[in-house]
């Protein structure tokens, strides 16, 4: 009902020019106040709720029905303008828009932007390696390029968590992937002792993740030995796989090889872990081929004489500038005089793998003339005393040797040979047959090069004809002469009888089963192949592997037939578990190396299950 002095006209109008207005008995009054009764964080000093709008009793006053209409619309300006009218108006505004839902959804999408970029900066710590106390510098420098990185979750400490975190959640669906598929996987151990002086073994796994055609290498545990016998390392070996949830009647079916370097404790006939495993009896037991390697290697070292007095200099070089700033110094001088790129001198044919060998002798080849001006200015040194000056006098006499030249470019073709078998066998993606055809490729270059020098011995030998190597003068010595032929023949018999085969023994081990190798179309015959052609060998492959004979046949007849173009899916189980086989424990040795560069003296504690 409209107040006495409004029509009904001048009430519609009314409402329409103030929504908030309600009119109940011929009295005013505000919806927005009547609502909201209490401004909250709204409220300033000296504004309230005004209760008489609120309860919609406002009347106009005045005796004519001019002064009437004339005090309702002062009152409604003064309501309308007035704080509190103006904050709850707001209020309701906000209220319709559900500004507390908002502010809490953009709150939650706030944190977790800011938490998901400290998980990403933490996970590139980790992936390169690097201190967990880079995390707050960087932080400190993605909030300069003005990135919101949060308030929290910025310390070392809290790195060290996220990483265990991510690791965790990564190791835990790779796992549950591959048994959830029941692919075939393949263990690589290796031991060592960590700076704890405790031994430790590292266990790698490779499989097939995914719908990847290749199979993965990835690190799965790092454990602490405290029986370090081959009973001890087989027991903590079961127990890591058991911990990760690979049960016994999943590793009876699909655990088809076991990788390790030929240490007796691990590949010994008699006692080791690998004979310990015999309750595994389809498992595939492999040496390490690039230890194996290095075991030819050392073999010929030991026939070949000669061999020994250069390893011996290169010794003495490796002592002399590794221990004396001041001689490295000179060194850096005199090969600087000379526009020489001094590289580092190391041993050669010691335990790290060959290809450290090669960037040693390459130090030297190419450093040849620094190496000879700091001896002969060292040998006429008057600082230094009469055995320092004959020490040096005796290693430029060597230097200077025909001999010694000889040697160097004889075992500088050898090495860089070598050098890159050694890296082909560490590849992550080279086969067992790719690396017997690579392995047996380069026994027949060593044979050939017992009769034909390779290009660095024939670069020596004409200095030696002119008597003058890198405008240095040679004179003949009392080195021992390496027989190059002698040499090679002995690398390549070595590189035979201990690359071919499944242990680590050159004499009492079975040969190199090469079944395998019938996958492989480049092995086929190239014209009237037989239908049949490999399939027994194919057959004693799938019952090594636990893989269906009848599929696999199919499959290897229709590759067969399809002239290799297309691998058919019969084919691809017994195709992925040769893949997954391991050349080489090169994964192990990565894994130890990036334990080396983490848990030196300065960041590193007692134990491996604390954060390095």
């Amino acid at each position: 009902i409209a107040p006495d002095c409004w029509t009904i006209s001048q009430c519609l109008q009314k409402q329409a020019e103030y929504p908030w207005l309600i009119i109940k008995n011929k009295q005013l009054g505000c919806s927005f106040c009547g609502k909201v009764k209490n401004l909250g964080m709204q409220k300033s000093q000296g504004s309230r709720i005004s209760t008489e709008w609120a309860n919609c009793i406002i009347s106009p006053f005045g005796d004519t029905r001019k002064i009437q209409q004339m005090s309702l619309r002062k009152k409604m300006h003064d309501h309308k303008t007035s704080k509190s009218h103006v904050a709850a108006e707001k209020i309701m505004a906000e209220s319709g828009k559900q500004v507390k839902e908002n502010k809490m959804a953009n709150s939650v999408s706030s944190q977790l932007e800011t938490t998901s970029r400290i998980f990403r900066t933490a996970y590139k710590i980790g992936k390169r390696q690097r201190p967990f106390t880079d995390l707050p510098i960087d932080v400190d420098v993605q909030e300069l390029n003005g990135l919101n990185m949060g308030r929290v979750l910025q310390s070392d400490k809290v790195c060290a968590d996220i990483i265990d975190h991510i690791s965790a959640e990564m190791r835990r669906k790779v796992l549950s992937n591959i048994q959830e598929k029941r692919t075939k996987i393949s263990v690589m151990v290796d031991e060592s002792t960590a700076l704890s002086k405790r031994p430790v073994l590292i266990v790698c796994l490779r499989a097939i993740v995914g719908d990847s055609p290749d199979p993965l290498s990835f690190f799965l545990e790092l454990l602490e030995l405290n029986d370090s016998t081959a009973a001890g390392i087989v027991t903590a070996l079961l127990d890591c796989l058991k911990h990760n949830r690979f049960t016994e009647a999943f590793l009876q079916s699909n655990w088809i090889s076991f990788v390790s370097d030929g240490a007796s404790t691990m590949l010994g006939e008699k006692s080791g872990v690998a004979h310990l495993l015999e309750h595994y009896p389809k498992l595939f037991i492999w040496h390490c081929c690039s230890h194996r390697l290095e075991l030819a290697v050392g073999d010929t070292a030991r026939e070949v004489s000669g061999v020994n007095h250069l390893q011996v200099f290169f010794d003495k070089l490796y002592v002399l500038y590794h221990s004396s700033a001041k001689n490295q110094q000179e060194l850096r001088k005199c090969a600087e005089s000379v526009a020489v790129q001094l590289l580092t001198i190391g041993k050669i044919l010691d335990i790290r793998w060959v290809a450290s060998s090669e960037s040693s002798i390459k130090a030297v080849w190419n450093a040849y003339t620094a190496l000879y001006n700091h001896f002969s200015e060292a040998s006429t040194d008057s600082t230094r005393d009469s055995r320092q000056r004959a020490k040096y006098s005796g290693l430029r006499h060597i230097l200077t040797s025909a001999e010694f030249v000889h040697n160097l470019g004889v075992m500088y073709d050898a090495v860089s040979e070598l050098s890159d078998l050694s890296k082909q066998l560490q590849r992550k993606d080279i086969t067992l047959p790719e690396a017997h055809m690579s392995m047996s490729r380069q026994i027949r270059v060593f044979a050939s090069m017992a009769d034909t020098a390779g290009p660095f011995a024939v670069e020596t030998e004409w200095a030696i004809q002119n008597m003058s190597f890198r405008d240095t003068k040679l004179h003949r010595g009392r080195c021992i002469k390496i027989d190059a032929g002698r040499f090679f023949r002995s690398l390549a018999n070595n590189m035979e009888s201990r690359l071919m085969t499944t242990r680590a023994s050159n004499t009492s081990a079975s040969n190199y089963d090469d079944s395998m190798k019938y996958l492989d179309p480049k092995t086929w015959p190239s014209s009237n192949m037989d239908i049949q052609y490999g399939d027994n060998k194919i057959r004693s492959l799938c019952r090594k592997f636990n893989i269906s004979e009848v599929d696999s046949i199919r499959g290897f007849r229709i590759y067969k037939d399809c002239g290799s173009n297309e691998v058919p899916s019969d084919l691809k189980p017994l195709l992925a578990a040769v893949k997954t086989i391991p050349v080489s424990t090169a994964e192990c040795e990565r894994g130890f190396s990036i334990m080396n560069t983490i848990m030196h003296a300065g960041c590193c504690s007692l134990s491996i299950q604390d954060h390095v």
